[in-house]
């Protein structure tokens, strides 16, 4: 049987990633990965990351309790909505309407 191995990700591979997926912003790239290890989610051995049991629980949990919170999709929009209000392009309240409204403060 053939098993897929991904590669682990550097530091800075993770980022490019992130960059592609359109996640997060230049100014968090590092603090995310930093997160990441302080909080125990991840280790780094010889250059590359790798996710603990710990992060996969925690993952795991957040995709089965919360699975917005875990939705490349939704956080790139946030995103992307965030560009744009601090270019002036879209109204902060209209957002903030949306979100009220959105699946992210559904009562569970």
């Amino acid at each position: 049987r053939f098993v897929s191995k991904v590669m682990p990700f550097t530091q800075g591979s993770l980022i490019e990633e992130m960059k592609q997926r359109g996640l997060g912003r230049p100014s968090t790239y590092a603090k995310i990965v930093q997160t990441l290890l302080e909080r125990g989610y991840v280790v780094e051995r010889n250059g590359f990351l790798f996710a603990t049991d710990l992060g996969r629980r925690v993952y795991q949990w957040l995709r089965l309790r919360f699975p917005e919170f875990a939705d490349e999709a939704l956080t790139r929009d946030l995103e992307e909505k965030g560009d744009k209000i601090e270019a002036g392009e879209l109204d902060y309240q209209l957002v903030l309407r949306e979100l009220r409204h959105s699946r992210l403060f559904a009562q569970k």
